[in-house]
């Protein structure tokens, strides 16, 4: 016979601190030394905690109890969660954080992936969503470079009025800069060069260009890379139109000779 069933119920009723009976009802025990509970609960509880075992129809596989209360569960669906507030530790006993990993080893501590949703979402209200102590490495393994998309903040100190901000330094291959304009308009018909009296009247009134910011305006506000490269390219295109203009006069003056 491969099996044996038992249909039993046994009650025990235990001082425990939710004064809950613990039972098993139509238990299978079979000759592969596995025990079903084909209806109903199976439960192991002491004064402190319990842990259950549930049928399908109810929606759980598997619960911890802590006093009384569901803390860790995990559904038919596979899903768990933690009900009751506290933490949880991954190499720890001693968690700070509601989950935290530790790992002394030279193997991963932590790996979020995802075929095509997305990896990690980090949330917060009010604090801090996501906080780097060491180096925060985006990449990939397959397919092009990993990306980090920042909608948020992302920030070493309290600086929040910028959507990333490093006191610091940022080392990179490659930047770019998206662009709502560019100065070609300089070379259209109808752009007007400022005169060369003009400009150098600015420029020994206010000593710099004009329409490019100033000292005290950089080291107050920083410098727009994007905007002070497309205002030195501008420079750069009325500058060669002053020296096409120059050449011209020069040739009409040889012309004469």
């Amino acid at each position: 016979m491969r099996f044996i069933s038992i249909a039993i119920y046994l009650s025990i009723f235990a001082a425990n601190s939710f004064g809950q009976a613990l039972s098993c009802s139509n238990l299978t025990v079979t000759n592969a030394g596995k025990i079903q509970a084909t209806a109903g609960n199976l439960c192991f509880s002491s004064s402190t905690g319990a842990v259950d075992f549930f049928d399908g129809i109810r929606g759980y596989w598997f619960r911890i109890y802590n006093a009384g209360d569901p803390a860790i569960n995990f559904n038919a669906s596979g899903d768990g969660w933690m009900d009751t507030p506290g933490k949880f530790g991954f190499g720890t006993r001693t968690p700070s954080s509601t989950v935290e990993v530790r790992n002394s080893t030279s193997i991963t501590a932590f790996k979020a992936s995802s075929y095509s949703g997305t990896g990690i979402i980090a949330e917060s209200v009010r604090g801090t969503a996501l906080q780097v102590n060491g180096t925060l490495l985006v990449s990939s393994s397959t397919g092009p470079a990993g990306n980090l998309n920042v909608e948020g903040t992302i920030s070493t100190n309290n600086f929040s009025s910028n959507n990333c901000y490093v006191r610091g330094q940022i080392r990179g291959q490659e930047v770019v800069v998206t662009m709502i304009g560019w100065p070609d308009y300089v070379f259209e018909k109808e752009y007007k060069l400022m005169p060369l009296s003009v400009v150098k009247d600015s420029v020994n009134k206010y000593k710099h260009l004009p329409g490019i910011p100033s000292m005290d305006d950089i080291l107050k506000n920083g410098a727009n890379v994007g905007d002070v490269q497309a205002l030195l390219l501008k420079k750069i295109e009325e500058l060669t139109l002053y020296t096409i203009s120059l050449q011209e006069q020069v040739d009409q003056l040889k012309s004469k000779k």
